[in-house]
């Protein structure tokens, strides 16, 4: 499933990214929003089939078990929807320069996408224990390849495991 889903998000990507005028200051500001939330309303677009769209929290890659006890007892409070790998600075903001440079291949965009979109479903209080510097960047001794550093950084590694209810379609 992860691959079909990385497949059409790279080519629904590509197609968004490539049409826009990049040389439009104007426009590409006030593209700025509908830019940042692009790849992740996509995704959940993909999914409402399978109730994703309302029940976000499911539709992750993995999930703490916090979350998923939380989940289990019927109590949807103070859950994150949270990009594993920061999106903005390893995702969109490398996709978006490829784009205005002319250069952005759906082949490209599989390649970092397949690297690096991966979601997790965790609590507020495990949220918070990536703070502020954790929580929009990899630790500067990241290697570009654990999807997991971070949350090994702040203890919380031990703690996800794979969403069951996104690979059974269960959701």
């Amino acid at each position: 499933m992860r691959k079909q889903i990385i497949e059409t998000l790279s080519k629904n990507y590509t197609k968004f990214l490539t049409s826009i005028d990049w040389n439009d200051i104007g426009y590409v500001e006030t593209t700025k929003e509908i830019r940042s939330t692009y790849l992740t309303y996509a995704y959940l677009t993909m999914l409402k089939s399978t109730a994703a769209s309302k029940k976000y929290k499911y539709a992750t890659d993995y999930i703490s078990l916090k979350a998923k006890e939380q989940i289990e007892n019927r109590d949807f409070k103070d859950l994150r929807y949270e990009h594993m790998i920061p999106k903005k600075l390893y995702i969109q903001s490398v996709l978006e320069s490829d784009a205005k440079m002319g250069i952005l291949t759906v082949k490209r965009v599989y390649q970092l996408l397949d690297k690096y979109w991966y979601l997790a479903t965790i609590t507020k209080d495990e949220d918070k224990m990536l703070g502020k510097k954790l929580k929009s960047k990899m630790p500067d001794n990241w290697q570009q390849k654990d999807i997991f550093f971070r949350y090994e950084v702040v203890g919380l590694k031990e703690h996800l495991v794979k969403n069951e209810w996104l690979y059974a379609n269960k959701l």
